[in-house]
């Protein structure tokens, strides 16, 4: 994918969602009775921003302060059998210290979600995202790991079916596709295709069985997986929810175990969870599959004057074996530590007008791109955002 494809795919989320009010929109309004308006409405966020390590050095620590502001636009669709959501976002960004970084392209972050029934039995929906951002670690966040200030693209498509079989039967099949560019690091394409059986057995609980293919290209190399997994959900009262699931994946004749096990309780105005998970992913930049695994837990509860906190601990632990082209018969394997602690604050202050308050640290140790193994890395950010945004609803109304 070329520089100008991924600006156009950025940039058409936003023309998507304008161009449909006059094509599938209007035909869908002779045909069902609307349940809400049409919506395009304007977003912005103002950020104060403290990074105590902006380059994410492991040997020396420059901090700066951000003002951060983010102009955009939020749309929404929705009918009985119908739904479109869509949003795009800019940043432009203010550097105190460093006011050769100061942009008028921080990021942009774009995203569409359409979702279509046109009977009880069938749904279709296709979801799309594309992000650039000068902070690549935010592209990958199953591993928990900081990466040095660049420049990096992701974009994701991801169309699904899902047939009500019977009753007590659910069927789904889904792909997504994703590429990820770094400025100065491998470019990657990974391609999922799935197939997932959902049967109900009790009230409370849930069987499903998963079966998927994917490709991971990275440049001239390419990689192919077959996972198989095996899953069990029981909702064990009405305020707790648990969750296991596990099962081989085999990568060019290498056999590895994916696992997950969360539990979830909600107890009034309050939310716990806590979740263990091993699976295979991709880190931008890095040429290779990684296995991650990770412990993160939440804790939130909603305070006097609808102010809501949540903190968010967790641990990951990520090994890459590190291959491309004909080296890849002889892996060079690395790993990483990485530990993150969360605090977010929040209180609406109209139905439009809200404020956000958030405190992270994370703690590094090892690499698996550039930094000295034996380094370490720690970082420390601060930061206060005034939101102007309508409430944003999932697609399926909640």
């Amino acid at each position: 994918m070329t520089r100008t494809c991924r600006k156009v795919a950025v940039y058409s989320i936003v023309v998507m969602f304008t161009g449909m009010r006059d094509s599938v929109i209007s035909s869908l309004n002779a045909q069902e009775p609307l349940v809400s308006p049409n919506r395009l409405s304007p977003v912005l966020t103002t950020t104060e921003a403290y990074d105590s390590n902006l380059f994410s050095s492991p040997t020396a620590a420059s901090g700066d302060f951000i003002t951060r502001v983010s102009p955009g636009v939020d749309g929404e669709y929705r009918s009985p059998r119908f739904s479109v959501l869509g949003r795009y976002v800019f940043d432009l960004e203010r550097f105190a210290a460093h006011p050769e970084l100061t942009t008028a392209d921080g990021g942009q972050h774009g995203s569409i979600g359409l979702r279509t029934s046109r009977s009880r039995r069938l749904m279709f929906a296709v979801d799309a995202s594309a992000q650039r951002t000068r902070t690549p670690g935010e592209l990958s966040a199953a591993t928990g790991l900081t990466l040095g200030r660049a420049p990096a693209e992701r974009v994701e498509v991801h169309p699904a079916i899902v047939r009500q079989v019977n009753p007590l039967t659910d069927a789904t099949v889904d792909y997504t596709w994703t590429d990820e560019r770094l400025a100065g690091g491998i470019a990657g394409r990974t391609h999922r295709a799935a197939i997932k059986i959902d049967r109900h057995v009790s009230r409370r609980d849930v069987v499903d069985v998963n079966y998927g293919v994917r490709m991971f290209s990275f440049d001239a190399d390419r990689l192919i997986a077959h996972a198989v997994s095996i899953g069990w959900s029981r909702q064990i009262s009405r305020e707790a929810h648990l969750e296991l699931r596990g099962g081989p994946v085999l990568t060019e004749g290498k056999q590895a175990a994916e696992a997950l096990a969360s539990i979830r309780y909600r107890p009034g105005p309050s939310e716990l969870s806590i979740s263990y998970a091993r699976t295979q992913t991709t880190l931008i930049g890095f040429a290779g599959i990684v296995e991650t695994q990770s412990v993160t837990a939440s804790a939130a509860r909603m305070l006097p004057k609808h102010v809501q906190i949540r903190i968010t601990p967790g641990v990951f632990r990520t090994i890459g074996d590190a291959a491309t082209g004909a080296a890849r018969s002889e892996p060079s394997t690395t790993s990483a530590d990485a530990g993150r602690l969360a605090f977010e604050a929040e209180r609406p202050m109209t139905d439009r007008l809200s404020w956000l308050a958030t405190y992270e640290a994370m703690f590094q140790r090892g690499s698996l791109t550039t930094a000295p193994f034996a380094n370490s890395i720690s970082r420390h950010l601060v930061q206060f955002s005034v939101v102007a945004a309508p409430i944003r609803r999932r697609p399926d109304g909640r």
